[in-house]
């Protein structure tokens, strides 16, 4: 435990990985590679701009193997898998996670896990997607927080075919209308 109050991540990562290989309780595997990310964080706040370490790489083959393995019961063990995931810059794996049976399952409640899609859809500028997203959102859970949450400086988009996309802001005003909602800016 002394390692943990220390912030020795490497003691940590080791002492977890004896654990492991005495009890074989995923509990431990899971410590080790939390102690692996959080020695990618430390380094990256010492060296910004630095690349990607062998740490992070370790950590994302042992929690994807974890996957694979169906090791990963725990809402907890599935933030650490989605922060390794964004660690990496594979937002398109974040959403990918979520949207999975193992994302369905582990999340109890529907709408957080919807929220972090349409998070993580905006990151990446997936505006259609986005917007089919935020009605379903929406029309199913009247979860009208969602537009003010999400949508905080959304403009017209244009698709590729030309035509112009709904403005979510216009038509959670039409869904909600006592509700506050901003007014898209336009262009």
């Amino acid at each position: 435990m002394a390692a943990v109050r220390n912030n020795a991540y490497l003691k940590q990562q080791q002492t977890a990985n004896k654990l492991f290989k005495t009890h074989s309780k995923d509990k431990f595997m899971f410590w080790s590679i939390t102690s692996l990310l959080l020695q990618v964080q430390e380094a990256a706040k010492k060296n910004p701009g630095q690349p990607p370490s062998l740490q992070l790489t370790l950590a994302d083959k042992m929690i994807s193997k974890a996957v694979l393995e169906n090791r990963v019961t725990k809402y907890e063990e599935m933030q650490l898998y989605l922060q390794i995931l964004l660690e990496k810059g594979d937002v398109a794996g974040v959403i990918s996670a979520l949207d999975s049976d193992l994302g369905k399952t582990i999340f109890k409640v529907e709408a957080d896990r919807r929220r972090l899609v349409l998070k993580y859809l905006v990151q990446l500028g997936r505006w259609p997607e986005v917007l089919a997203a935020s009605k379903d959102i929406l029309v199913t859970f009247q979860y009208a927080v969602a537009s003010n949450v999400i949508f905080t400086s959304t403009k017209i988009k244009i698709n590729a075919q030309g035509r112009r996309l709904e403005c979510p802001h216009d038509f959670a005003g039409r869904m909600v209308p006592s509700a506050r909602v901003a007014i898209c800016q336009r262009d």
